[in-house]
């Protein structure tokens, strides 16, 4: 609510006399009431501290996480209404139990220019689901997602405000392994340039500057199908301070 002021009865019944011959009239107008004793001077105040500015969020720092250590994992694990999360086999898995759902595992942040990688697999006959990385978010209505799917499709795509917009539209790639084995992902985010590269293989471009920096997480995305798990292994977070010359 907006604050706005407010003046009670009694302050409009009050009046300050400044001035002798003011008195003197007001005290004849009410039939010769004595006045009440002057009121006591206001107290003056010591000035208020000036609050301490909040805290600036620590940027993301270089990380390499190999999950081959469940008891100083930085990801979350265990299970919620809508997906499993664990760290198996020196790998870390993601089940969504939902159909056309996104779940997310938070790596952290913020990150504003920098690479992120991390291999991708999807178990020997997984339906068509996606999985990848997500950067730059804000909240879980906007953020970047750089994906690619159990049945051969890689995509960039933006979600501003809850709906998506594509960058890199899906995109049928020959080289992604769709039967068990990693795909390396790599993003790279340059100011509004951001890049998406497979195995080392630059897959495309874009230029977009909706969010400038954020959160980076895991994601797998769910199509038709529930009950459906992502891998992941080897991610590396290298930010990027200063913007290197062209």
């Amino acid at each position: 609510m907006g604050w706005r002021r407010r003046t009670s009865g009694s302050s409009r019944r009050c009046v300050r006399c400044w001035a002798a011959s003011v008195v003197a009239l007001l005290a004849v107008a009410l039939g010769g009431c004595a006045l009440g004793p002057a009121p006591d001077a206001l107290p003056t105040l010591a000035p208020s501290a000036t609050p301490a500015p909040s805290a600036t969020p620590v940027p993301l720092a270089a990380m390499r996480e190999l999950f081959d250590d469940p008891t100083h994992l930085a990801l979350r694990t265990g299970a919620t209404e809508s997906a499993l999360f664990a760290c198996a086999d020196g790998t870390y898995r993601i089940t969504v139990r939902k159909p056309q759902l996104l779940v997310r595992s938070l790596v952290g942040g913020p990150l504003a220019d920098g690479a992120l990688d991390v291999d991708v697999s999807f178990p020997r006959g997984t339906p068509a689901t996606a999985a990848g990385l997500i950067f730059r978010q804000q909240d879980e209505q906007n953020f970047y997602m750089a994906s690619i799917s159990s049945d051969g499709f890689y995509s960039l795509d933006v979600r501003e405000g809850g709906a998506w917009r594509a960058l890199i539209e899906w995109t049928n790639w020959p080289t992604i392994d769709t039967r068990g084995g990693p795909n390396r992902l790599r993003v790279v985010a340059q100011g509004d340039l951001i890049s998406l590269y497979l195995n080392g293989e630059l897959l495309g471009q874009a230029s977009d500057a909706t969010f400038a920096s954020g959160d980076v997480a895991l994601g797998v995305n769910t199509f038709a199908t529930a009950d459906v798990t992502a891998v992941f292994d080897n991610l590396a977070v290298e930010p990027q301070h200063t913007r290197k010359k062209q």
